[in-house]
């Protein structure tokens, strides 16, 4: 995470904060109704959270631990997992049964993985864990968390406008408003209406694409397209909008909005 900033209003009595890059994007947050002092204090709370994180899942940094476990399972060698890294592995593990293996943290064979005694091994050293359609909507679930047991009913949580948790209303008195645009020509998608709900963004771009692997087949998905995801929880959100590209959103979640677009 690289450079964060806190701006309060207080004529608002809001904040805005940003911790510049994390977890490969950015995250913002507006949030109300809190005292200056109050809203400081959180705010260094997020950022020590989302660092945290990031010293966790990102499996690029060789200081992080999914790095690291990678290395073990690269040479055949059981590894100790962390608290916090074993729930997600275990909670990766059902999003794959949830999926029908549309969703696999692998990106080959989630059940070459074995853990037990808190400790992982893998039966096939071409294994790695990759997080990242898990990650932020991990993170973001947990920042809303720690903002309920503040008590704060209003806030707009964003990473980098793919992963967003809306709490209570906009200022103004509405839902907030999220437009969605294509990211070849600028062409207005979609617009999101959102209060108390995840909204979670998948696809390719110009400068970004075939980042997304079909556990099936272990080939990237190239299609010009993008997939939405609308439901109460940000993982949730974040994991289906990753199986809704590898399936071209052809999925069906109870109490879930998943859209697709031909961009």
């Amino acid at each position: 995470m690289t450079n964060p900033q806190f701006t309060y209003y207080p004529g608002q009595v809001f904040f805005h904060g940003s911790t510049g890059r994390a977890m490969g994007t950015k995250f913002d947050a507006l949030v109300r109704g809190l005292s200056e002092s109050v809203s400081s204090r959180i705010w260094d709370e997020i950022c020590a959270l989302v660092r945290g994180d990031e010293a966790v899942f990102d499996r690029y940094s060789p200081e992080s631990e999914v790095f690291a476990v990678n290395k073990a399972l690269e040479a055949g060698t059981p590894v100790r997992l962390s608290e916090e890294l074993e729930q997600a592995l275990v909670q990766s593990g059902r999003y794959k049964e949830l999926t029908g293996g549309l969703f696999d943290i692998t990106r080959r064979d989630f059940s070459a993985l074995k853990l037990e005694d808190h400790c992982l091994s893998c039966s096939d050293t071409g294994t790695e864990l990759d997080f990242g359609g898990f990650a932020k909507g991990w993170t973001l679930g947990r920042i809303v968390g720690l903002l309920r047991r503040e008590g704060v009913v209003s806030a707009f949580l964003d990473f980098g406008m793919s992963s967003i948790y809306a709490m209570g209303q906009h200022p103004a008195g509405a839902p907030w408003q999220v437009e969605l645009r294509s990211p070849y020509d600028g062409t207005l998608l979609d617009v999101f209406c959102l209060q108390d709900g995840a909204l979670s963004i998948s696809g390719n771009s110009p400068s970004y694409s075939a980042h997304i692997v079909d556990p099936r087949s272990g080939e990237p998905v190239r299609s010009r397209r993008l997939c939405s995801v609308q439901c109460a929880d940000p993982l949730d959100a974040e994991v289906l909008s990753t199986a809704a590209m590898v399936c071209g959103g052809k999925l069906e979640i109870d109490d879930t909005v998943i859209k697709s677009y031909e961009v």
